[in-house]
């Protein structure tokens, strides 16, 4: 009996510390894959309460889940502001892969020698033994902050200097970085997203954007259509923000026959811990963007099965694109005179015939394409 009335405090006392922080989620601990415990790589099933002072880990995934209405979940940790740490222990190396984190405080870059630290998961210092500065890696991860230090950040990467990078942003409410690095942090795909005042899961909404929001967290083939039906059909110069979680097809006559309206900017960005791609099944003008705010940027997806233009394509072509090249991306119906569609770090299937095509024209013109090799130019 001495040894059984500690323990049920100590339980009772974690669920009073998660009820006070109306968070009804587990501990994180308590949900991870059979076999796994905190001391090396785990993988977080799904949404749970982190406490930094019983973890130390080198790798923390996370594991993407389907609901029964087809939607995903991405697993999200929070931390309680009474929770939050700042000591110099914790892992030499951290590195974090498809998860969402709620709740935690950033380090100001203004301030601060560690950029995009989350306060509580990982502490400044050195590794044991070493001159080295422990070191932080993030691979698809979304950070949901408070508008000043989403500002902080837009700053930071915006400035002219050695800091800045190409980022995705309506300003507002999202900042993506595709990737920057220093001494201290790499991130490849990190996403700074709005919180709301109470950081609830409102702020996860998957079918479209939470209210005052521009983006969408886990687009799949089940959703991909609706949200860009609900939000990218909106015409309006703000820009939408969709990570596509899943390889998905639009090669289905069904979802979008007649072509489907985007009348402002919006960024698809797939993930890269995991190749993501988009097949559009031999289909063309799928994407119509025509109108004064349309936009599409296609960052980290794999590209399949794109097919020569129609007729109709031949109408917004113009000299000098090829109808009969798929790699002229005819599932995007826009006058090609304006540049409307930009594809970032993407990789296109492409025939054999359009490869070499392809390195024809770009060897005619002394252009080498990336990852070829000298002598085929």
């Amino acid at each position: 009996m001495t040894q059984f009335w500690p323990g049920l405090l100590l339980l009772l006392l974690g669920h009073m510390i998660r009820g006070s922080l109306g968070l009804p989620w587990p501990f994180c601990e308590d949900v991870l894959l059979p076999g796994q415990g905190f001391g090396g790589a785990v993988t977080i099933t799904r949404n749970c309460f982190w406490r930094p002072q019983v973890h130390f880990v080198s790798t923390i995934f996370g594991r993407l889940n389907t609901t029964d209405g087809g939607a995903l979940t991405v697993p999200t940790i929070a931390l309680g502001s009474a929770d939050e740490v700042d000591t110099t222990s914790g892992p030499s190396r951290l590195v974090l892969k498809d998860l969402v984190f709620s709740n935690f405080s950033l380090s100001n870059p203004s301030r601060d020698a560690q950029v995009l630290w989350p306060r509580g998961l990982i502490s400044p210092g050195l590794q044991p033994g070493t001159t080295v500065p422990r070191r932080l890696y993030m691979y698809d991860v979304q950070l949901l902050v408070d508008a000043g230090t989403l500002q902080q950040y837009l700053q930071f990467f915006s400035t002219p200097g050695p800091n800045a990078t190409l980022v995705y942003t309506d300003n507002a409410t999202f900042l993506h970085i595709p990737y920057w690095s220093d001494d201290q942090t790499m991130v490849n795909h990190v996403g700074l997203l709005l919180a709301s005042p109470g950081g609830t899961t409102a702020d996860l909404a998957l079918t479209r954007p939470a209210a005052g929001r521009n983006f969408v967290l886990a687009a799949n083939q089940a959703t991909l259509v609706p949200v860009l039906q609900a939000a990218g059909s909106t015409s309006t110069s703000v820009p939408l923000l969709v990570y596509v979680a899943t390889n998905i097809s639009l090669g289905r006559p069904q979802d979008i026959a007649a072509g489907l309206p985007i009348n402002r900017p919006v960024f698809l960005v797939g993930r890269v811990t995991v190749p993501t791609g988009i097949d559009f099944g031999m289909q063309v003008n799928q994407l119509v963007l025509l109108g004064s705010y349309s936009r599409m940027t296609l960052a980290e997806l794999v590209l399949e099965n794109l097919a020569p233009g129609d007729e109709r394509s031949a109408d917004f072509a113009g000299a000098g694109f090829d109808v009969q090249m798929g790699y002229n991306m005819w599932p995007m119906l826009y006058p090609r005179s304006s540049n409307r569609v930009a594809l970032h770090n993407c990789t296109l299937a492409l025939s054999t015939l359009e490869l070499e095509e392809y390195l024809y024209k770009a060897t005619l013109y002394k252009v080498q394409p990336a990852g070829f090799p000298a002598a085929l130019a």
